[in-house]
């Protein structure tokens, strides 16, 4: 079993008991992705709890590539998570893992794709989480998630829907796809530039979020007043906009039209 190589999936872990740490998995160096499942189930507080110990015992090897956790009770995640040993991570996936209130995945430098779903309890972010090569995120269903890290610098594609307490965005100044569905207290692009320093503390350029978008979807976030202040890019080519009374009036082309009218009269609004 030491050389058991490309994908293992182990469902309805409720049913290990203590026999995790006899998977050995972190001596399985030739696996490439993992997926570790239990019933999507009521359980106990003693065995929630319990979920956390066996999670820690399912450290795999740091060769891994591609990780999926579904249905884990557990208030937090594992320390081989949240320290970062999984160095060689491509995609992270993290569905209804529903008692975590804190994200915690460390600092993982190849990071390509990662997926938060159903995370109900999820609360706080940290801010020094740093993902230099994420480039599609998806958020879904996690109702009390208040906030994002602030700057995702390689972003292309992002997704939030049903995130009732997210307030603002991220600054992606490589984003081309973002869908917005949902969202009841989004109100902040979360424009701001980054500003680059040379090594005399010299500014040497500036990155705005939202100058290469292709695809624009905003679906049911009523506290959004108004479009970017910089507009939408020439680059654009799809915008949709429903469900969000506050925007669309800005964005009318009737009686004149409203204050962001001349942002998109050149995109074709669908």
């Amino acid at each position: 079993m030491v050389h058991l190589a490309g994908t293992l999936r182990i469902t309805k872990l409720e049913n290990a008991a203590n026999n995790a740490r006899e998977a050995k998995l972190n001596q399985k160096e030739r696996l490439d992705k993992l997926v570790l499942e239990w019933s999507n189930i009521n359980r106990s507080a003693d065995a929630e709890a319990a979920e956390e110990t066996m999670l820690e015992d399912l450290q795999p090897h740091s060769n891994l590539k591609h990780l999926q956790i579904c249905n884990f009770r557990g208030t937090r995640l594992p320390v081989w998570m949240k320290d970062g040993l999984l160095q060689n991570l491509v995609t992270v996936s993290l569905k209804h893992c529903t008692n975590c209130r804190v994200l915690l995945l460390g600092r993982l430098p190849h990071l390509q794709h990662l997926c938060i779903k159903g995370m109900q309890e999820l609360e706080d972010w940290p801010e020094e989480e740093f993902f230099p090569s994420l480039t599609s995120l998806k958020i879904s269903i996690c109702p009390k998630l208040r906030k994002l890290p602030s700057f995702f610098p390689n972003l292309r594609s992002l997704k939030i829907k049903n995130c009732d307490s997210l307030k603002a965005l991220a600054v992606t100044p490589s984003l081309m796809f973002l869908i917005l569905v949902n969202n009841h207290a989004l109100e902040d692009w979360k424009e701001a530039s980054v500003t680059f320093l040379n090594s005399d503390s010299q500014p040497i350029g500036q990155l705005r979020s939202y100058v290469k978008l292709l695809e624009l979807k905003i679906i049911c976030c009523p506290k959004l007043k108004c479009l970017p202040e910089e507009g939408v890019p020439p680059s654009l080519v799809h915008l949709v906009i429903q469900g969000c009374p506050l925007l669309m009036e800005q964005c009318r082309k009737e009686g004149g039209g409203g204050s962001d009218w001349t942002k998109i009269k050149d995109t074709s609004l669908i």
